[in-house]
């Protein structure tokens, strides 16, 4: 009889574990973004002379309240100067917010990429806005691009 009594418990146990998780994960603290908020360039892509590519990223760092933000910029050859600036941004219920941010530089070369970890909140969303910027022979371009959003639980 005890032994059925102690497995029942631990029945129990493991039966509430694997049940209430989800209850007891972070809810959000904001309604979620809206699915496209973020501002198209301003500037036809086609018209570029010195940027290729720009993309951004923000995963979770495991299960910890931490995320890892990566900017890359690549310009369509080698250019005097070349930088990446992605900014962590978090949704406050009606617009996005920087928290922080980092610029990754370097000088004749083609690509530049920056990546960092941060601690950050539960409960929110968060996002990452990168700026793409390239100067060669006195031209200048810049543009932005976004990364999709992840809920922090």
């Amino acid at each position: 009889m005890f032994k059925k009594t102690i497995a029942l418990g631990i029945s129990v146990c493991v039966f509430m574990l694997l049940y209430t998780s989800n209850v007891i994960a972070a809810q959000p603290r904001t309604v979620p973004p809206p699915h496209h908020d973020f501002v198209e360039n301003s500037i036809d892509l086609r018209s570029l002379r010195l940027l290729g590519l720009g993309d951004c990223l923000v995963i979770q760092n495991g299960s910890a309240a931490s995320v890892v933000v990566n900017g890359i910029t690549t310009a369509l050859f080698s250019v005097d100067e070349l930088s990446v600036r992605p900014y962590l941004q978090r949704w406050t219920g009606s617009s996005w917010v920087d928290v922080t941010s980092r610029t990754f530089k370097q000088n004749n070369t083609s690509q530049v990429e920056g990546m960092y970890s941060y601690s950050v909140s539960r409960g929110y969303y968060y996002r990452v806005k990168c700026h793409h910027s390239a100067s060669d022979n006195g031209i200048d371009e810049s543009i932005y691009s976004y990364s999709n959003n992840i809920l922090i639980e």
